[in-house]
């Protein structure tokens, strides 16, 4: 598994991202991605429809509110003014309450244009009023990656095992 660095590492400036036909090289498609990176099941619609359509056995939803920001690996959900009536979506990098700011991974912004790549961005001020909250994994990441490394660990004893048969 990833952390949010490797990630952006592996896919800034390319196009169509994603894993579905319907969502390659949509922000939907990015977003995908880290979805199952995570391990985490895909959640489908549209961008301004990610909010609500997350499984609250997976995902920690908090509403966009004064004084509250998101952590590196959410999911930022902007609503349908945004994307041009589809929302939009990204993948958290980190916020700074100070500078009332949050900076996202994202693809295909501006929306609908073809070819735009992945890319970083920071939003302040009154796109705010953009969004609807975020989504955060329930399961941490170091959760995942303990998981991994054991399973790992078992993997390559039961192939010595299996070599020496």
């Amino acid at each position: 598994m990833l952390n949010v660095c490797e990630f952006i590492s592996i896919y800034n400036g390319r196009t169509g991202i994603g894993n579905t036909p319907e969502n390659k090289g949509q922000c939907v498609g990015l977003v995908s991605m880290w979805e199952a990176n995570l391990g985490l099941d895909h959640i489908w619609g549209n961008a301004k429809d990610l909010f609500d359509n997350a499984s609250k056995k997976q995902w920690t939803k908090t509403k966009n509110a004064p004084s509250k920001y998101p952590v590196s690996g959410d999911i930022l959900v902007f609503n349908k003014n945004a994307g041009g009536g589809a929302g939009h979506t990204g993948l958290v990098i980190g916020s700074n309450s100070q500078l009332d700011s949050v900076t996202i991974f994202e693809q295909n912004n501006p929306g609908n244009v073809p070819g735009v790549a992945c890319e970083v961005n920071t939003y302040k001020g009154d796109s705010w009023k953009l969004i609807t909250g975020w989504l955060h994994p329930i399961k941490s990441l170091d959760e995942c990656k303990e998981k991994y490394n054991v399973l790992s660990e078992i993997l390559k004893n039961i192939k010595a095992l299996l070599a020496n048969i």
